[in-house]
């Protein structure tokens, strides 16, 4: 049933339609001779005939007599006339329009002046840059009584950057005379020089200022300051104070002075175009810093001999061992001891730029004579040493134990 009513409702629409395109065509075929004057052009075509142009007009002096005479006049050759799309076969009474030809517009996009564009400012304007932003060097005026318009430059060097702290300062290679000829200039007092290896010209130079040994109130260990000259890798290699100050100070570090120290040391080797070695650790770690678990820490010193200051002092002096001496007054002083030239030699396994760690470090305060544990004092020398390494000089920490105990026997 259904079926049957879908396509009586489908017959009645047909049917409706049908009638209403008879109706159509019957209205336009009495109105054919009463057209009202306008634009368009109305051309008969007989039946069947095929519509070969179609052709757009836009005169407006067209009037309706045009339009008759075409209508009463069917043998006059039919103008040509052009078309995009026309049906091949015309129906019966069926009427060719002509359109008015559509007229052209020109789009004129209005000039659009931004504020602030080229055409107003002149200046180029910076790109932001995806780069870390590096600060400018301070300027700081010197203190001196007289006045002076010199200005001396300080860099940011050795610094904590992003929180971490270069161990050391690389800078131009300068043999060992030009190395003390700058040090002498900047105020500086030469403890020592030691050679370490004079076939690949490794040289250690040690020296010292009043600003430096006020940081050994905080840590005796600080009293000193180191550089290498490296002829082999041509190049000099400094101590990062600031580093350093971290690491022997713990919960006395005094940042300000370390500052003034670190920076007076960029200062004077300006010249050399310092730069920050690949050697650094975060800064949190610098104070606890420990190799691996169950490795010592700073504060776990070894206790190499006993005595009063004078005498602990002579008897190391009398092995011919000594480099160098720092007295701090108040019982307590500083020592350079050399390392035999075997034990030396670890600095072949693990590095010789960081050789400057050499001499080891004696430390003479209430009546005993202490040293940096090995383990600790050479880990924290070499902060990118890997376990690897480690493990090849394995022998050396007691090695150097045992040679600081018979410096003061």
């Amino acid at each position: 049933m259904n079926v049957i009513k879908s396509i009586l409702v489908v017959g009645i629409v047909l049917y409706a339609a049908a009638i209403s395109y008879l109706h159509f065509f019957q209205s336009q075929e009495r109105q054919g001779a009463q057209l009202p004057e306008q634009n368009a052009v109305v051309t008969p075509v007989s039946k069947n005939k095929k519509v070969e142009n179609l052709q757009i007009t836009d005169d407006k002096n067209q009037s309706s007599a045009g339009v008759k005479k075409a209508l009463s006049s069917p043998k006059e050759k039919e103008p040509e006339v052009t078309y995009t799309k026309a049906p091949k076969r015309v129906p019966k009474n069926a009427l060719v329009v002509t359109l008015p030809k559509v007229p052209k517009v020109e789009a004129k996009v209005p000039k659009v002046i931004t504020v602030g564009s080229p055409i107003y400012h002149h200046h180029d304007h910076k790109r932001l840059s995806t780069t870390l932003h590096q600060p400018k060097p301070k300027v700081v005026e010197p203190k001196s009584s007289k006045a002076s318009s010199a200005k001396a430059i300080v860099s940011d060097l050795g610094e904590d950057k992003l929180g971490r702290v270069a161990t050391y300062l690389q800078g131009a290679y300068l043999e060992s005379k030009g190395v003390i000829e700058l040090l002498k200039k900047g105020g500086y007092e030469i403890l020592s020089t030691t050679t370490l290896d004079s076939k690949n010209g490794l040289e250690v130079i040690v020296f010292t200022d009043p600003k430096i040994k006020s940081l050994a109130q905080h840590s005796p260990f600080l009293a000193s300051m180191r550089l290498l000259v490296d002829k082999k890798d041509h190049l000099i290699e400094m101590s990062n104070p600031l580093y350093f100050a971290k690491a022997f100070s713990g919960k006395q570090y005094d940042e300000k002075s370390a500052l003034e120290v670190l920076h007076h040391l960029t200062q004077t080797f300006h010249s050399q175009k310092l730069k920050e070695s690949r050697d650094r650790l975060k800064s949190t770690l610098i104070a606890k810093y420990q190799f691996m678990f169950g490795m010592p820490y700073y504060g776990d010193m070894e206790s190499v001999g006993e005595g009063s200051k004078e005498a602990l002092i002579k008897k190391a002096r009398a092995k011919k061992r000594v480099a160098f001496v720092v007295d701090l007054g108040k019982g307590r002083a500083l020592l350079g001891m050399n390392l035999s030239p075997k034990t030396t030699a670890f600095i072949h396994n693990v590095g010789e730029k960081n050789a400057l760690l050499l001499p080891y470090p004696v430390l003479i305060e209430e009546g005993e004579a202490k040293i940096l544990n090995p383990k600790y004092y050479i880990a924290i020398s070499y902060p990118m040493l890997k376990m690897s390494q480690f493990m090849k000089i394995s022998d050396i920490p007691d090695a150097i134990t045992a040679e600081a105990q018979a410096l003061f026997r």
